[in-house]
């Protein structure tokens, strides 16, 4: 779709749209993912992405800003999903999440997260195995503990 609207490569646009207006300068398509570009198959250091995704959905970003603009699927509990991320409403702003995950046994076990509370605090990481729906509740259980005692 991106190429048909335009007129670019997928890689192209991105590294002209996102890559370089975000100032990431460590991501690069990665050599284990193939075909899973637009799928979570980009590679970069763990502060490039958590400037991605202040980029994208912070209260300025190219999302963030503008939420209510974006389409979205309706989840059940009050949540959201549109534009790659989780969202609920948290007074007049959003908080944003996602796990992502390429799972394939004997080539590619890895994994990230991505969270943003209330335009204060966002955190990110990356990890090396695939993990299991209470490994992910954990962590974001950990990490909301710290950062609301």
């Amino acid at each position: 779709m991106i190429a048909a609207e335009t007129g670019r490569t997928y890689l192209r646009y991105c590294k002209d749209a996102v890559i370089a207006p975000a100032g990431l300068t460590t991501s690069a398509p990665s050599p284990v993912t193939g075909t899973f570009l637009p799928y979570g198959g980009w590679q970069m250091s763990a502060q490039d992405y958590a400037r991605f995704h202040w980029y994208a959905y912070g209260p300025q970003g190219i999302i963030g800003a503008r939420v209510p603009q974006w389409p979205r699927a309706v989840i059940e509990g009050g949540a959201d999903y549109g534009m790659g991320m989780l969202q609920r409403p948290s007074g007049a702003r959003y908080n944003f999440w996602h796990f992502g995950a390429l799972c394939f046994p004997l080539r590619l076990n890895i994994g990230a997260y991505a969270v943003m509370w209330m335009d204060d605090w966002s955190v990110v990481a990356g990890f090396n195995i695939c993990t299991s729906a209470d490994q992910r509740i954990a962590l974001d259980s950990a990490l909301s503990k710290a950062v609301f005692p």
